[in-house]
């Protein structure tokens, strides 16, 4: 035998970590990034889409604290937290982009291409992320539907509705 490699072993998950950064483009055009992944930013909470290469489809977003010189405030985005539906914080991180994506320079089509996920190259002392922006539309991937648990029914004691005793008779 050759012998096994670790670094030739897929990327694994441990709980609710993950070990290997990635972002994804939603079918609603955020770009999301995991825990990972959302660790270049730091404690930033702005981003600015420093360059796209329409050649190599390099996009590179900088984390700053204010905006750079000669860019506003409005032409940052907010770098939010995920929530749950109550309102925990859940991990990873997201920008809103969908805007982004309609630009002819861009061009590409998320609602289309659903959920995809990249790989990204991070440069954390820089506060740089960048990843491989696809053009056109990629083929979905197949959603995963969730089938809703029926709620049990609750069994009232038979002692409850005879009104005899509070004793749990076993047969």
């Amino acid at each position: 035998m050759a012998g096994i490699k670790r670094s030739t072993l897929p990327v694994l998950r441990f709980g609710r970590g993950t070990t290997e950064p990635s972002v994804a483009i939603s079918e609603n055009g955020q770009v999301r990034f995991n825990n990972a992944a959302s660790a270049f930013a730091g404690d930033l909470t702005k981003i600015v889409i420093a360059d796209f290469d329409a050649k190599t489809r390099a996009m590179k977003l900088l984390a700053v604290a204010a905006p750079p010189k000669g860019w506003s405030e409005d032409d940052c985005f907010e770098l939010r937290q995920s929530q749950s539906k109550d309102g925990k914080v859940k991990g990873g991180k997201y920008i809103s982009a969908a805007s982004v994506w309609r630009l002819d320079e861009v061009g590409y089509d998320f609602k289309a291409s659903g959920n995809q996920t990249f790989v990204p190259t991070i440069d954390a002392t820089k506060h740089v992320l960048s990843f491989v922006v696809p053009k056109g539309a990629l083929q979905a991937k197949p959603k995963q539907t969730r089938v809703k648990k029926e709620k049990a029914p609750v069994a009232k004691a038979a002692a409850a509705s005879a009104g005899a005793s509070d004793d749990i008779v076993i047969e």
